[in-house]
């Protein structure tokens, strides 16, 4: 996913600093005669976000002063973070023709070519502005970009190793130079630069679901799983479930699947599929939705449907909101689930759900599931669990949800053992109080082509 760029003069705005606006009145007795005081209120007006402020100001230098280049800069630069495209570009091209080598004319006006999707004519401004100025980071940079938008990554590419180079800290080039290896299908060098992206800031939304979707993600996804629970006395019952699904990337935000299965619970098989889709609505928002039938079931759902969604609240912090609505031969469910996740760093996450379940013959149960991941290298995570109440979170019966007082802890391990090949998989032991205790373990072979 690049970003758009119309976000760009927010970008700008941000990195100019916050100063605090000064009120209009201040300005009252300033003589014309005094330009560059003038000038300096504009441009600490415009930086503080009073960009009307900083436009009056322009003005009245630019009526009594319509060769002050500056002056005429600044006006045109908050008109494009206004998006007023055309007429920043009318009052950099008077800055040009009072002064045709003016870089930040120049290099303001290839911006907002570039905003306009002008890319050719940005292209135009900044290739000789580059060449020019070889060690300015920020002429590398804006070239890379427009040429990325352009679709030339390697190119771009290029010029985002050169800005490194020129700045090895900023976090910024990094995020660039990972969009444009993935813009050339390079995903081990995006994931290097996302990987460095992570260091610097480890809640940063981008680079966790990019670093993610590279490890453990292909165009096609297969994963066959087999689980079996085994409870003791008095119940003395194996439970099994063999499950099918199929992913098929339709782009880098959107991943829809089918599944199928087969549940065996309390001396009963039955069939369950449906499918359903994941996706990215941006960086910081996401969604899941699935819709599974059984239409002629006895013990698992006839109807079973859920969802999430999920947003960054603030730095390291996500939050979720799920619902699962459950139709049973005996009756119905619904279940809601909030939730939220604490980043620690790059490798280390912490996730706490809440499930709160409420049945149509009035009954209801609570559970509550804590879990820590760890991602011991690109390829592989580590987890570890702990819930208890009922357990409506993992349910495929009523009698889960509403009458299994329990607790219990689960670990697990994700493993891409090479590009084609991965697995999943997980132990898990359950304690209940009005049932056997169980222990549950699962397999899941993971196939990408």
């Amino acid at each position: 996913m690049l970003t758009s760029r119309s976000s760009l003069a927010a970008v700008w705005f941000i990195a100019g600093g916050l100063l605090a606006p000064l009120p209009l009145h201040a300005f009252s007795g300033m003589r014309l005669e005094d330009p560059d005081k003038m000038l300096q209120k504009a441009i600490e007006s415009q930086r503080s976000g009073n960009f009307s402020s900083a436009k009056m100001l322009c003005r009245q230098i630019l009526d009594g002063f319509p060769h002050y280049v500056d002056a005429r800069n600044i006006y045109a630069r908050v008109l494009s973070y206004e998006s007023r495209h055309k007429e920043a570009l009318v009052q950099y091209d008077s800055a040009l023709a009072y002064d045709k080598t003016n870089e930040d004319a120049r290099f303001g006006k290839a911006q907002v070519l570039a905003w306009m999707e002008r890319y050719p004519e940005s292209l135009s401004i900044l290739e000789p502005l580059g060449k020019g100025n070889p060690a300015n980071v920020v002429y590398v940079m804006e070239l890379g970009k427009v040429q990325l938008w352009s679709h030339n990554f390697s190119v771009a590419y290029a010029n985002f190793e050169k800005a490194h180079q020129l700045d090895s800290g900023s976090v910024e080039i990094m995020r660039w130079a990972a969009r444009a290896a993935l813009g050339m299908e390079r995903k081990d060098e995006a994931a290097k630069w996302y990987g460095r992206v992570l260091e610097a800031i480890p809640y940063d939304r981008e680079a966790q679901f990019e670093t993610t979707r590279l490890s453990f993600s292909a165009e096609n996804e297969l994963q066959i799983q087999f689980s079996s629970e085994s409870f003791g006395p008095p119940l003395n019952q194996n439970h099994t479930i063999f499950t099918v699904d199929y992913y098929r990337e339709l782009s880098s935000n959107w991943k829809p699947y089918v599944h199928v299965s087969r549940i065996r619970k309390f001396d009963v098989a039955e069939t369950q599929a449906g499918g359903g889709i994941y996706g990215m609505l941006s960086y910081e928002n996401s969604v899941f939705g699935q819709i599974l039938l059984s239409p002629s079931a006895t013990v698992i759902p006839r109807f079973d449907v859920s969802g999430e969604f999920s947003e960054v609240l603030m730095r390291r912090l996500q939050g979720t909101l799920g619902f699962r609505f459950l139709s049973f031969k005996s009756g119905q469910v619904l279940v809601l689930s909030p939730g939220a996740a604490v980043y620690v760093n790059e490798r280390f996450w912490i996730t706490g759900k809440l499930y709160v379940a409420r049945t149509s013959n009035g009954e209801s149960s609570l559970a509550f599931l804590a879990s820590t991941a760890y991602r011991l290298s690109p390829d592989i995570t580590m987890r570890f669990t702990g819930f208890g109440g009922d357990e409506s979170f993992r349910a495929t019966t009523i009698d889960e949800i509403v009458a299994f007082q329990s607790r219990g802890v689960l670990a697990g391990t994700k493993i891409r053992l090479n590009p084609r090949f991965g697995i999943d998989a997980y132990y898990q032991y359950t304690s209940r109080s009005s049932q056997s205790s169980s222990h549950f373990a699962g397999l899941t072979l993971l196939t990408y082509f």
